[in-house]
């Protein structure tokens, strides 16, 4: 009896070793497991977990196979090639699994792989790129191709290179001649008042340079979403007509008001349409060097600073204000030819344009003391950057030419004041690095009314021209850190110059109504102005503890 079963036993294995053609084999789950082990992402249990009960189809409706088949691994690898929407129907709860997995999962769905009768998932194996899913919208990802896909991600930057290095040098010009021209304009400032406009008072004339920046900060926040449409050379060559223009009609300006709609309103509109692609452009085309590339790109407002007050005082009496004026004008128009020819933007234009305001960010604490510490250090920053030649001229009643080479001197330190910083940032945090040297800045601003010579006169020039570059380019990467998500720095960097520029307009007008230049009285002005600048930091030190009890690290 015990060898008649065990050749039973035998011979029904046989029949199912060799089944026919309508038949599908059946093994255990457990066996299943075992084999396919390490192979890759089963799909799912339950398609397996009543396998030993399965019902098979009538010959009929069976799947269509080749009649040798004798290897029962390669008999239903052939069967998933052939029939897979078939065998489906029979494990329904499985393809609904894999309808899912392909259209609605965030995995990269390229191959099915058969391994020892299972189906799995395995991406390390395919040789295809990789198609991005949506899972917003799997009607979208349905008319998807591999092709389109690829072609939607950007290529990395380049991160060096010719053409990198190129953008370099043409955003350089864009700051050459937008803040460098801004932060040039004391020397037009002691020209106004003491020959050209004497008549009108200083706080009067001081308005021209003030309204100048503010409109670059002003139309900066509209130029911003017209950059992000694509029009790169249209801004570009707009904002070049318009300093061009506004130097030469200032060059034949003689009143007041012709001056500030010249000087003032026309160059500074021409500003606003240089400053912006000056500092989104470089960014895209580095990675590991971005510091570098955007603490020179940011030079050359200072560098400019530096060049026009020489220009001006070497050509003031030999060709007059109006040729002095024009010759800046063609300088600024060579500069900007440059960044017209090299400049090219790297990445299409965002399908989605970005707003003006961000309403949500007016409701967060942070943002708003980090807002209101840029106004008020812009309210007192930028009162010696007016009036530091006149103070040489009439307090320390200095007539050489130090005091014509003096905002000079000021703006190339500041070149150092934009690099340096930014580095250390890199390091220990941007809003770590702002509080020490707005610390100094103020420091320096109080000590200023006790300098009584023209050496300690220069030593706060350079130490306060560094302090004021680091306060100039620290807040854009702060601001990025404090940011819930990228996609909103844009709109909140055009707020903060907002409250920035609003500081500017006021700051340095009411500073000159608390000056008496016929007394040589200025420690009014200047308590005005240290006051300010120290109001801007305690912001900055509340600000650092404010995120500190959020849990934002020491890092920031």
């Amino acid at each position: 009896m015990g060898g008649s079963a065990d050749q039973s036993t035998r011979r029904s294995l046989t029949r199912t070793n060799h089944c026919p053609r309508h038949c599908l084999p059946v093994q255990s789950a457990h066996s299943r497991a075992n084999k396919t082990a390490g192979s890759g992402v089963i799909l799912d249990a339950s398609l397996h977990q009543h396998d030993e009960d399965v019902i098979l189809p009538p010959a009929s409706n069976s799947i269509t196979l080749k009649s040798n088949i004798r290897d029962s691994r390669n008999y239903m690898t052939n069967a998933l090639d052939e029939g897979l929407s078939r065998l489906s129907y029979l494990a329904l709860p499985a393809s609904l699994l894999l309808h899912l997995l392909i259209h609605r999962s965030n995995i990269t769905i390229v191959e099915i792989h058969v391994f020892s009768h299972t189906t799995v998932m395995d991406n390390k194996r395919s040789p295809s790129p990789a198609i991005p899913m949506d899972s917003s919208d799997s009607s979208d990802t349905e008319k998807r191709t591999p092709t389109e896909s690829a072609n939607k991600v950007p290529p990395p930057p380049p991160d060096g290179g010719l053409t990198a290095w190129l953008q370099v040098v043409g955003a350089f010009f864009l700051f050459f001649n937008s803040w460098g021209i801004l932060n040039a304009y004391g020397v037009f400032q002691s020209y106004y008042q003491s020959d050209l406009i004497p008549t009108y008072s200083s706080s009067a004339i001081t308005w021209i340079g003030t309204v100048q920046g503010f409109v670059l900060f002003l139309v900066g926040v509209i130029v911003g979403p017209i950059f992000d449409k694509g029009f790169l050379h249209s801004l570009i060559a707009f904002g070049t007509f318009m300093v061009v223009f506004g130097l030469m009609m200032t060059s034949l300006s003689t009143q007041y008001y012709q001056l500030f709609l010249a000087h003032g309103i026309t160059v500074g509109i021409g500003c606003a349409f240089l400053f912006l692609p000056s500092i989104a452009i470089v960014a895209t085309y580095f990675t590991s060097r971005r510091a570098v590339a955007t603490g020179i790109t940011a030079s050359g407002g200072s560098i400019g600073a530096v060049i026009y007050p020489i220009m001006f005082h070497k050509l003031i009496s030999r060709v007059g204000f109006g040729w002095t004026t024009r010759i800046i004008g063609f300088v600024a128009l060579a500069g900007l030819s440059v960044s017209m020819l090299v400049l090219r933007r790297r990445l299409p234009p965002p399908t989605k344009s970005r707003s003006l305001l961000d309403v949500a960010a007016l409701k967060e604490p942070t943002f708003l003391v980090f807002s209101f510490g840029l106004f008020f250090c812009f309210v007192g920053l930028y009162f010696p950057f007016f009036y530091l030649q006149s103070y040489f001229t009439y307090y320390l009643h200095n007539d050489s030419s130090l005091a014509f080479y003096i905002f000079a001197v000021l703006n190339a330190t500041s070149v150092l004041g934009r690099i340096t910083p930014g580095l250390m940032a890199d390091r220990i945090g941007g809003l770590n690095t702002l509080v020490p040297i707005s610390i100094l800045a103020t420091i320096l601003a109080f000590v200023w009314i006790a300098v009584r010579n023209v050496g300690g006169a220069v030593v706060f020039t350079c130490l306060y021209g560094y302090a004021s570059g680091a306060i100039v380019s620290l807040p854009p990467s702060i601001l990025t850190r404090m940011s819930p998500k990228l996609g909103v720095v844009g709109t909140r960097l055009g707020m903060i110059f907002m409250f920035a520029g609003c500081g500017f307009l006021i700051g340095t007008p009411i500073a000159s109504l608390l000056l008496d230049l016929e007394e040589a009285s200025f420690w009014k002005a200047q308590l005005f102005s240290g006051m300010f600048v120290a109001a801007g930091t305690i912001c900055f030190v509340v600000l650092r503890v404010m995120l500190w009890r959020k849990g934002g690290g020491w890092k920031i």
